[in-house]
């Protein structure tokens, strides 16, 4: 499936520019689920907490909700489901309204199927 949309003022002169995603098959059993190389930081913004959660490793990791807490949250990992290929070298940036402590620890829900994750604990950098 490609998905094709227009962008207002993004070509040359003022003119529409276009622009197509295109996708790709996901190598479920190359999938990691606790990946090494993960790194995070999170940081307060107005009245919220701004996680970014970036993958240093060799894999790609399909990830669901980043949050920063204390300890692993309760509530399930499957959330909404798997939101992003997270490819070795890219940074997930998820921001939520809430607090945060230097306690906190940040938190991944890692997928290795569209309704199978576990909630990975990532240390946070500052």
């Amino acid at each position: 499936m490609d998905v094709t949309w227009s962008l207002s003022g993004g070509g040359s002169k003022g003119a529409a520019k276009q622009v197509t995603l295109n996708a790709a098959a996901v190598d479920v059993a190359a999938l990691k689920t606790a990946p090494s190389g993960l790194s995070a930081s999170a940081a307060k913004v107005k009245n919220s907490v701004k996680v970014q959660l970036k993958n240093g490793g060799s894999a790609p990791l399909l990830v669901g909700d980043a949050v920063a807490a204390r300890s692993r949250p309760e509530d399930s990992c499957v959330g909404s489901g798997p939101q992003v290929l997270l490819q070795p070298g890219e940074t997930l940036v998820d921001t939520r309204p809430g607090l945060l402590s230097k306690s906190m620890q940040v938190w991944a829900a890692a997928f290795s199927g569209p309704k199978q994750c576990k909630w990975v604990q990532v240390r946070r950098r500052n």
